[in-house]
């Protein structure tokens, strides 16, 4: 699981199948927000929002217990405030994550070409207009087909 304490971004995962141990919590990054968490390659991922530059980063673990982190990414840097509300999700087999622009008040949507990404690049960022919200449900136009972002999956 993700969660901030003292504007730092910590990872911990439990220790067995029913919670009731936990390893030790890892200190990922500062001024973290609106993070989210899914598993890229059978290793953690997390896309947050990093609030004192206003953009999205995303971190992979580079072992399947998140133990140890490869190099924070910057996905999108723009002058815009991006990266507030980002959902990572594998979507067609690649990491991806839909996340909000608050300049433009735009929806944005990153994918990585590879399905076991370290990284994901601005280049692969793309704006894919207004989105329509509704109670956790985003739909959105994507090369002239309509989307649902629905919490966890693209569809």
């Amino acid at each position: 699981m993700t969660y901030q304490r003292d504007n730092n971004l910590y990872f911990v995962r439990a220790n067995d199948a029913t919670g009731a141990a936990w390893g030790t919590p890892q200190n990922l990054a500062p001024t973290a927000r609106f993070t989210s968490l899914t598993v890229v390659a059978g290793h953690p991922a997390i896309s947050y929002y990093k609030y004192d530059t206003e953009d999205l980063r995303y971190i992979r673990a580079s072992n399947p217990d998140g133990t140890a982190w490869n190099p924070i990414v910057e996905v999108d840097n723009s002058a815009n405030s991006v990266g507030r509300y980002s959902q990572l999700e594998i979507i067609a087999g690649h990491p991806a994550i839909a996340y909000q622009d608050g300049t433009a008040l735009d929806l944005k949507y990153a994918r990585s070409p590879n399905p076991t990404a370290v990284t994901l690049s601005q280049q692969d960022t793309a704006a894919v207009g207004q989105p329509l919200y509704w109670l956790g449900w985003v739909l959105l136009l994507v090369g002239g087909s309509w989307w649902v972002w629905r919490g966890r999956a693209l569809r």
